[in-house]
């Protein structure tokens, strides 16, 4: 698979008061990445309660029902991201517990996570690279886990080649037709193939993808909404912002606004 499969929408270091702690069941569309550099706290996902332990970092799934819980105070460096494609999306969706390393085994990153939220998420510099170095060694660890649970099946390899062309032209919105084409498939065929091994349509994965790429500009840039909704693909913003609303649950104007918080 050519494309990166982690978009990472924001990332930040917050010093978490029992504020922070929620008094019913939440849930977020991104996974959340924790390093706990003092204090401590706790998080129940799925009705079971993880404590939340100075020295390491967890993985916490998103789209799953979640409580925060802070007694007295925690301090934590964080990162917030969605899945980029489909194959790594059908496996997070099978993680519903919170996974936790000691942060021995990302000493390597110390710098990178002392610097989450400083860094700019769209500048492809130095920093950029150094925070999805960090992501990936991440993403490795959890889907590490993923592979001792599951027996993941080879993905045809017209398959992958029709994921690069829709990962480069997805904002575009090309017809089943067309990327069926691109795998030499009729387009019914290329549909049940699509589905049986990533679960979604391919109309609801670019979908996704144009809803996670929204996501990410509305949290990391200062462009209007009328241009976020063109540069995701709708050129009527009112159209787009239902759409971002049924698929998040929350309208594009709440995202941008609220606070993101760890």
């Amino acid at each position: 698979m050519t494309e990166y499969p982690l978009k990472i929408i924001a990332t930040g270091h917050s010093n978490c008061s029992p504020l922070w702690s929620t008094s019913v069941e939440l849930m977020v569309p991104h996974f959340r990445v924790y390093y706990i550099e003092d204090g401590g706290g706790a998080v129940t996902v799925c009705g079971k309660r993880y404590k939340l332990e100075n020295g390491f970092v967890y993985f916490i799934p998103g789209s799953q029902p979640f409580i925060n819980h802070c007694d007295k105070r925690m301090n934590v460096s964080w990162l917030h991201g969605l899945p980029a494609n489909p194959r790594f999306e059908t496996m997070l969706a099978k993680v519903n517990i919170v996974l936790k390393w000691s942060f021995t085994e990302f000493a390597v990153f110390d710098t990178a996570f002392k610097r989450l939220g400083k860094i700019d998420l769209e500048e492809l510099n130095s920093d950029w690279f150094e925070l999805h170095a960090m992501a990936n060694f991440i993403l490795a660890k959890v889907l590490s886990f993923f592979e001792k649970k599951e027996n993941p099946v080879p993905i045809p390899p017209e398959l992958e080649n029709t994921l690069d062309f829709i990962n480069r032209h997805f904002t575009q919105n090309p017809s089943l037709e067309e990327i069926a084409g691109h795998a030499n498939y009729a387009p019914i065929y290329f549909h049940r193939l699509f589905k049986k091994y990533f679960a979604v349509s391919p109309h609801q994965y670019m979908e996704r993808k144009r809803m996670a790429l929204a996501y990410g500009m509305l949290i990391n840039s200062s462009r209007t909404m009328e241009e976020i909704a063109e540069l995701s693909g709708y050129r009527n913003v009112f159209y787009f912002s239902r759409v971002f609303k049924k698929y998040f649950a929350v309208s594009p104007g709440s995202v941008r606004k609220r606070k993101m918080l760890p």
